[in-house]
Protein backbone atom coordinates (compact mmCIF):
# COMPACT_ATOMS: atom_id res chain seq x y z
CA UNK A 1 0.00 0.00 0.00
CA UNK A 2 2.90 2.85 0.85
CA UNK A 3 4.48 1.60 -2.01
CA UNK A 4 1.25 2.65 -4.60
CA UNK A 5 1.10 5.51 -2.30
CA UNK A 6 5.07 6.28 -3.45
CA UNK A 7 4.21 5.87 -7.24
CA UNK A 8 1.47 8.32 -7.14
CA UNK A 9 3.37 11.00 -5.51
CA UNK A 10 6.17 10.48 -7.57
CA UNK A 11 4.20 10.25 -10.72
CA UNK A 12 2.12 13.40 -9.68
CA UNK A 13 5.47 15.05 -9.07
CA UNK A 14 6.78 14.20 -12.50
CA UNK A 15 3.63 15.55 -14.15
CA UNK A 16 3.67 18.78 -11.99
CA UNK A 17 7.06 19.35 -13.41
CA UNK A 18 6.24 18.58 -16.98
CA UNK A 19 3.07 20.95 -16.86
CA UNK A 20 5.82 23.62 -15.31
CA UNK A 21 8.18 23.55 -17.69
CA UNK A 22 6.40 23.39 -20.90
CA UNK A 23 4.09 26.24 -19.49
CA UNK A 24 6.75 28.59 -18.05
CA UNK A 25 9.55 30.32 -20.54
CA UNK A 26 11.15 33.58 -21.07
CA UNK A 27 10.86 35.92 -24.20
CA UNK A 28 14.45 37.39 -25.00
CA UNK A 29 15.20 41.55 -25.54
CA UNK A 30 15.90 40.34 -29.94
CA UNK A 31 13.04 37.44 -29.88
CA UNK A 32 9.42 37.72 -30.97
CA UNK A 33 7.90 34.65 -30.04
CA UNK A 34 4.38 33.07 -31.33
CA UNK A 35 2.00 31.01 -29.32
CA UNK A 36 0.15 28.48 -31.28
CA UNK A 37 -2.49 26.36 -30.24
CA UNK A 38 -2.68 23.00 -32.14
CA UNK A 39 -0.87 24.77 -35.09
CA UNK A 40 -2.76 28.08 -35.17
CA UNK A 41 -1.21 31.26 -33.86
CA UNK A 42 -3.32 32.44 -30.54
CA UNK A 43 -0.87 35.02 -29.06
CA UNK A 44 2.56 37.15 -30.02
CA UNK A 45 4.84 38.19 -27.96
CA UNK A 46 7.30 40.68 -28.24
CA UNK A 47 8.11 41.96 -24.89
CA UNK A 48 10.89 40.61 -22.65
CA UNK A 49 10.29 38.52 -19.66
CA UNK A 50 8.88 35.63 -18.00
CA UNK A 51 5.57 34.50 -19.93
CA UNK A 52 3.46 31.67 -19.42
CA UNK A 53 1.06 29.40 -21.69
CA UNK A 54 -0.78 26.09 -21.75
CA UNK A 55 1.26 23.39 -21.45
CA UNK A 56 2.92 21.08 -24.58
CA UNK A 57 0.77 19.58 -26.77
CA UNK A 58 -1.80 21.86 -25.98
CA UNK A 59 0.49 25.52 -27.57
CA UNK A 60 4.13 25.55 -28.56
CA UNK A 61 6.37 28.40 -29.35
CA UNK A 62 7.80 29.73 -32.39
CA UNK A 63 10.60 32.11 -31.61
CA UNK A 64 12.11 34.33 -34.43
CA UNK A 65 14.94 36.85 -34.33
CA UNK A 66 13.50 40.39 -33.98
CA UNK A 67 17.06 42.31 -35.18
CA UNK A 68 17.60 43.00 -38.67
CA UNK A 69 18.88 40.41 -41.04
CA UNK A 70 21.52 40.65 -43.50
CA UNK A 71 21.07 38.71 -46.94
CA UNK A 72 24.28 38.08 -49.28
CA UNK A 73 22.65 36.83 -52.62
CA UNK A 74 24.87 35.38 -54.79
CA UNK A 75 26.66 36.60 -57.77
CA UNK A 76 23.82 36.78 -60.88
CA UNK A 77 24.05 37.82 -64.45
CA UNK A 78 21.66 40.05 -65.65
CA UNK A 79 20.76 41.73 -69.07
CA UNK A 80 20.62 45.12 -69.96
CA UNK A 81 18.66 47.58 -71.44
CA UNK A 82 20.94 47.42 -74.76
CA UNK A 83 21.76 43.89 -74.54
CA UNK A 84 24.67 44.02 -72.09
CA UNK A 85 25.53 40.75 -69.95
CA UNK A 86 26.39 42.26 -66.40
CA UNK A 87 27.38 40.41 -62.89
CA UNK A 88 25.83 41.92 -60.00
CA UNK A 89 26.37 40.97 -56.70
CA UNK A 90 23.89 42.70 -54.18
CA UNK A 91 22.78 42.80 -50.28
CA UNK A 92 19.73 42.92 -48.83
CA UNK A 93 18.81 44.08 -44.93
CA UNK A 94 15.48 42.65 -43.63
CA UNK A 95 13.47 41.94 -40.91
CA UNK A 96 10.36 40.67 -39.47
CA UNK A 97 7.22 43.11 -38.83
CA UNK A 98 4.42 40.59 -38.97
CA UNK A 99 5.40 37.61 -37.37
CA UNK A 100 1.72 35.91 -37.91
CA UNK A 101 2.19 36.26 -41.74
CA UNK A 102 6.04 35.48 -41.40
CA UNK A 103 5.17 32.16 -39.78
CA UNK A 104 2.08 31.30 -42.18
CA UNK A 105 4.37 31.77 -45.36
CA UNK A 106 7.48 31.14 -44.80
CA UNK A 107 8.15 29.92 -41.35
CA UNK A 108 11.94 30.46 -40.45
CA UNK A 109 14.48 32.37 -42.01
CA UNK A 110 15.89 30.02 -44.74
CA UNK A 111 12.75 29.70 -45.66
CA UNK A 112 12.21 33.74 -46.00
CA UNK A 113 15.85 34.48 -47.98
CA UNK A 114 14.39 31.58 -50.33
CA UNK A 115 12.01 33.56 -51.07
CA UNK A 116 14.02 36.85 -51.29
CA UNK A 117 16.49 35.77 -54.16
CA UNK A 118 13.63 35.17 -56.23
CA UNK A 119 12.32 38.84 -55.86
CA UNK A 120 15.43 40.27 -55.82
CA UNK A 121 16.48 38.44 -59.21
CA UNK A 122 12.95 39.01 -60.54
CA UNK A 123 13.14 42.74 -59.49
CA UNK A 124 16.33 43.57 -60.42
CA UNK A 125 15.89 41.16 -63.72
CA UNK A 126 13.42 43.23 -64.70
CA UNK A 127 14.41 46.81 -64.02
CA UNK A 128 18.24 46.26 -65.55
CA UNK A 129 15.90 45.44 -68.58
CA UNK A 130 14.78 48.56 -69.07
CA UNK A 131 18.20 50.75 -68.08
CA UNK A 132 20.77 51.11 -70.89
CA UNK A 133 24.25 50.30 -69.45
CA UNK A 134 25.91 54.09 -69.35
CA UNK A 135 23.35 54.57 -66.52
CA UNK A 136 25.12 52.12 -64.95
CA UNK A 137 28.74 51.87 -65.65
CA UNK A 138 30.29 55.54 -67.21
CA UNK A 139 33.14 57.69 -67.23
CA UNK A 140 30.44 60.53 -66.82
CA UNK A 141 29.16 60.84 -63.16
CA UNK A 142 26.06 62.89 -64.07
CA UNK A 143 24.95 59.79 -66.00
CA UNK A 144 25.05 56.92 -63.62
CA UNK A 145 21.57 56.62 -61.65
CA UNK A 146 22.65 53.10 -59.74
CA UNK A 147 21.39 54.97 -56.75
CA UNK A 148 17.95 55.97 -58.46
CA UNK A 149 17.68 52.08 -59.42
CA UNK A 150 18.85 50.63 -56.25
CA UNK A 151 15.50 52.91 -54.19
CA UNK A 152 13.24 51.85 -56.90
CA UNK A 153 14.33 47.82 -56.38
CA UNK A 154 14.13 48.40 -52.43
CA UNK A 155 10.73 50.17 -52.75
CA UNK A 156 9.23 46.58 -54.84
CA UNK A 157 11.31 44.24 -52.66
CA UNK A 158 9.50 45.83 -49.78
CA UNK A 159 5.82 45.80 -51.40
CA UNK A 160 6.26 42.15 -51.95
CA UNK A 161 8.05 41.32 -48.31
CA UNK A 162 5.24 43.32 -46.58
CA UNK A 163 2.38 41.70 -48.44
CA UNK A 164 3.28 38.01 -49.03
CA UNK A 165 6.41 37.17 -46.24
CA UNK A 166 5.36 39.46 -43.58
CA UNK A 167 8.62 41.11 -43.39
CA UNK A 168 10.32 44.73 -44.11
CA UNK A 169 13.32 45.56 -46.58
CA UNK A 170 15.50 48.30 -44.94
CA UNK A 171 18.05 48.55 -47.17
CA UNK A 172 18.75 46.87 -51.13
CA UNK A 173 22.51 47.94 -52.19
CA UNK A 174 24.68 46.98 -55.13
CA UNK A 175 27.97 45.95 -53.99
CA UNK A 176 29.94 45.24 -57.24
CA UNK A 177 29.14 45.58 -60.91
CA UNK A 178 31.60 43.61 -63.39
CA UNK A 179 31.20 41.77 -66.85
CA UNK A 180 30.98 38.21 -67.52
CA UNK A 181 34.44 37.17 -68.69
CA UNK A 182 33.64 36.80 -71.94
CA UNK A 183 32.59 40.45 -72.51
CA UNK A 184 35.66 42.05 -70.65
CA UNK A 185 37.91 42.13 -73.62
CA UNK A 186 35.47 43.76 -75.98
CA UNK A 187 34.66 46.02 -73.19
CA UNK A 188 38.61 47.00 -72.28
CA UNK A 189 38.99 47.57 -76.21
CA UNK A 190 36.26 50.17 -75.94
CA UNK A 191 37.49 51.85 -73.33
CA UNK A 192 40.99 51.97 -74.78
CA UNK A 193 39.42 53.35 -77.75
CA UNK A 194 37.33 55.55 -75.92
CA UNK A 195 40.63 56.95 -74.06
CA UNK A 196 42.56 57.60 -77.22
CA UNK A 197 39.29 59.31 -78.90
CA UNK A 198 39.51 61.94 -75.82
CA UNK A 199 43.26 61.98 -75.89
CA UNK A 200 43.23 62.70 -79.64
CA UNK A 201 40.34 65.57 -79.22
CA UNK A 202 42.80 67.44 -76.07
CA UNK A 203 46.12 67.19 -78.58
CA UNK A 204 43.52 68.60 -81.54
CA UNK A 205 42.57 71.50 -79.17
CA UNK A 206 46.07 71.54 -77.33
CA UNK A 207 47.41 72.36 -81.51
CA UNK A 208 45.09 74.65 -81.96
CA UNK A 209 45.54 76.49 -79.00
CA UNK A 210 49.44 76.59 -79.78
CA UNK A 211 48.74 78.05 -83.69
CA UNK A 212 46.51 80.67 -81.92
CA UNK A 213 49.41 81.34 -79.13
CA UNK A 214 52.10 81.46 -81.84
CA UNK A 215 49.93 82.79 -84.64
CA UNK A 216 48.83 86.17 -82.08
CA UNK A 217 52.77 86.11 -80.52
CA UNK A 218 54.21 86.87 -84.55
CA UNK A 219 51.38 89.22 -85.09
CA UNK A 220 52.40 91.11 -82.03
CA UNK A 221 56.25 90.99 -83.16
CA UNK A 222 55.73 91.73 -86.72
CA UNK A 223 53.85 95.00 -84.56
CA UNK A 224 56.67 95.95 -82.49
CA UNK A 225 59.43 95.31 -85.23
CA UNK A 226 57.25 97.88 -87.66
CA UNK A 227 56.73 100.14 -84.65
CA UNK A 228 60.25 100.12 -84.13
CA UNK A 229 61.92 100.63 -87.00
CA UNK A 230 59.44 103.33 -87.89
CA UNK A 231 60.56 104.86 -84.96
CA UNK A 232 64.71 104.38 -85.94
CA UNK A 233 63.36 105.83 -89.57
CA UNK A 234 62.29 109.01 -87.79
CA UNK A 235 64.71 109.34 -85.45
CA UNK A 236 67.64 108.44 -88.73
CA UNK A 237 65.89 111.32 -90.46
CA UNK A 238 65.68 113.79 -87.97
CA UNK A 239 69.65 113.01 -87.81
CA UNK A 240 70.13 112.90 -91.35
CA UNK A 241 68.36 116.57 -91.52
CA UNK A 242 70.04 117.92 -88.12
CA UNK A 243 73.15 116.87 -89.95
CA UNK A 244 72.84 118.44 -93.77
CA UNK A 245 71.26 121.82 -91.82
CA UNK A 246 74.86 121.34 -89.59
CA UNK A 247 76.97 120.86 -92.95
CA UNK A 248 75.26 123.15 -94.94
CA UNK A 249 75.74 126.08 -92.41
CA UNK A 250 79.41 125.12 -91.65
CA UNK A 251 79.95 125.35 -95.87
CA UNK A 252 78.03 128.60 -96.03
CA UNK A 253 80.93 129.98 -93.57
CA UNK A 254 83.49 128.03 -95.55
CA UNK A 255 83.07 127.79 -99.23
CA UNK A 256 86.15 126.71 -99.73
CA UNK A 257 86.63 124.15 -97.27
CA UNK A 258 83.80 122.77 -98.52
CA UNK A 259 85.27 122.54 -101.97
CA UNK A 260 88.06 121.06 -100.32
CA UNK A 261 86.19 118.63 -98.63
CA UNK A 262 84.39 117.63 -101.83
CA UNK A 263 87.72 117.12 -103.63
CA UNK A 264 89.26 114.86 -101.16
CA UNK A 265 85.93 112.74 -101.00
CA UNK A 266 86.33 112.48 -105.08
CA UNK A 267 90.10 111.24 -104.24
CA UNK A 268 89.19 108.32 -102.18
CA UNK A 269 86.40 107.13 -104.27
CA UNK A 270 88.69 107.59 -107.43
CA UNK A 271 92.62 106.55 -106.10
CA UNK A 272 93.40 103.12 -104.66
CA UNK A 273 96.68 101.19 -104.28
CA UNK A 274 96.37 99.69 -107.63
CA UNK A 275 94.80 102.89 -109.76
CA UNK A 276 96.12 104.37 -112.40
CA UNK A 277 95.13 107.68 -113.54
CA UNK A 278 96.04 109.43 -117.03
CA UNK A 279 94.55 113.22 -116.42
CA UNK A 280 95.80 116.36 -118.19
CA UNK A 281 98.92 118.24 -115.66
CA UNK A 282 96.37 120.92 -115.60
CA UNK A 283 93.06 119.44 -114.74
CA UNK A 284 91.17 120.96 -111.73
CA UNK A 285 91.04 117.10 -110.15
CA UNK A 286 94.76 117.37 -109.73
CA UNK A 287 94.54 121.15 -108.18
CA UNK A 288 95.34 120.21 -104.84
CA UNK A 289 97.73 117.62 -105.62
CA UNK A 290 99.83 119.75 -107.77
CA UNK A 291 99.88 123.09 -105.19
CA UNK A 292 98.27 121.63 -101.51
CA UNK A 293 97.92 125.63 -100.47
CA UNK A 294 95.21 126.22 -104.03
CA UNK A 295 92.11 128.31 -102.71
Amino acid sequence: MILLKNKFVWISVIIILYLVFTSIFICEQSEIIIVTQFGDPVRVIQEPGLKFKLPYPFQNLHRYDNRVNLFDPPYAEFLTKDKKNLLIDTFVCWRIVDPVEFLKTVNNKSGAESRLLDFVFADVGALLGTTPLDYILSVNKDQIQTDELEMEIQKRLDKKGREELGVEILAFRIKRINYPEQNKRSVFERMVAERERIATQFRSEGEEESLKIKSAADREKAQVISEAEKEAEIVKGKADAEATRIYANAFKQYPGFYKFIRTLRAYEKIITDNSIIVVPSDSALLKYLNNPEAD
